[in-house]
């Protein structure tokens, strides 16, 4: 990508550039699923620049890709105290706790960073999660709606409200599916609700095409809970293989 190949220049005239540092890392991460190289990318940025608060970010998230959620933490809570009140790092430290497990923790995050800014949209996303993995779907149902309202779309807000309303969790997810949208993030939304209902070929092929499309969520194969039921199979374990992820 063309952003690889500003990064690469930018090193060439100063090989001290944080910021090129960590943009490489995340080149390395999201495009070549290089996780080793994108870790040492991401440590030469931090030990140039210990205030640069998007490399402890990155850095963080790609800890979470590997499962290492400690680590993960570590940073972005590192990246907070350099930047207490960014938007950002608020919502993925909050997401980290989910992919930790740590719901609870997770949920009341996300809360702190709605008291930041209540029209942040996409927190309402990460807390649809949080809540999924606690098993309050109502909640759930209600934090995806208010992401649908505070991106102007009052119709995806009444479908996931009214598909719940009649027809419960299942329904929901029934009602999600059966309405594709083009987002880069969608198969593997679509893939966890599919491993949900149980319909384990067509969950698959929806990561299958996650894979084949690089979406960024595919990062996220590893740690998701929601693809839980999907780890025993042998499709899974190849998958994990397919992206590069250390055994």
């Amino acid at each position: 990508p063309r952003a690889r190949e500003f990064a690469l220049r930018a090193l060439l005239l100063d090989g001290n550039l944080a910021e090129a540092h960590a943009a490489l890392g995340a080149i390395l991460t999201t495009y070549d699923y290089d996780f080793a190289k994108a870790e040492t990318q991401y440590k030469r940025a931090i030990e140039l620049n210990p205030n640069y608060a998007t490399a402890y970010q990155w850095y963080g998230e790609l800890m979470n890709y590997l499962g290492r959620h400690e680590e993960s933490l570590a940073a972005l809570r590192h990246g907070l105290e350099i930047d207490p009140q960014s938007l950002i790092i608020n919502r993925i430290y909050g997401e980290s706790l989910f992919f930790a497990r740590r719901y609870n923790d997770a949920i009341d995050q996300h809360k702190r960073t709605i008291e930041l800014d209540a029209n942040f949209a996409s927190v309402y996303g990460s807390l649809f999660s949080a809540y999924q993995g606690r098993g309050d779907h109502a909640e759930s149902v209600e934090a995806l709606a208010r992401y649908y309202e505070l991106n102007s779309n009052p119709r995806d807000a009444a479908l996931v409200r009214d598909s719940f309303a009649k027809d419960g969790w299942q329904g929901f997810m029934r009602a999600m599916i059966g309405k594709r949208r083009p987002a880069n993030f969608w198969s593997h939304i679509a893939a966890g609700f599919f491993a949900q209902l149980g319909e384990n070929d067509k969950a698959f092929a929806e990561l299958d095409s996650a894979y084949e499309r690089r979406a960024s969520q595919i990062l996220l194969l590893k740690v998701d809970p929601r693809l839980d039921s999907l780890r025993d199979d042998p499709r899974f374990q190849e998958l994990l293989k397919k992206v590069g992820f250390p055994e």
